[in-house]
């Protein structure tokens, strides 16, 4: 745990150049959500430290990773579903 918790801060102080990139690093923390649930808070870090430093990469993206359809009005997902809340942290 301790050693993915250093790696979710390493991420945390990258830069990334792309969109593809961003999209990727967040996919890939939050499958790692699914897999370590005892590492949420650290990816919640991360992710929000991510969103920070990033919001050119972010803001293009926030409609594909919240599921919000600019026509319909959907129900919001779960405050119980831990990627659910990582995507909140982005913002």
């Amino acid at each position: 745990m301790e050693i993915r918790e250093a790696l979710h801060e390493m991420l945390a102080n990258c830069t990334l150049s792309t969109t593809s990139a961003w999209k990727s690093c967040i996919d890939n923390l939050l499958e790692n959500t699914k897999r370590y649930p005892q590492d949420r808070f650290s990816i919640w870090k991360c992710l929000q430290k991510l969103g920070t430093k990033h919001p050119q990469l972010t803001s293009p993206l926030v409609a594909e990773l919240l599921n919000i359809h600019p026509y319909l009005e959907l129900t919001e997902p779960s405050l119980e579903d831990n990627c659910y809340i990582g995507l909140l942290m982005l913002h």
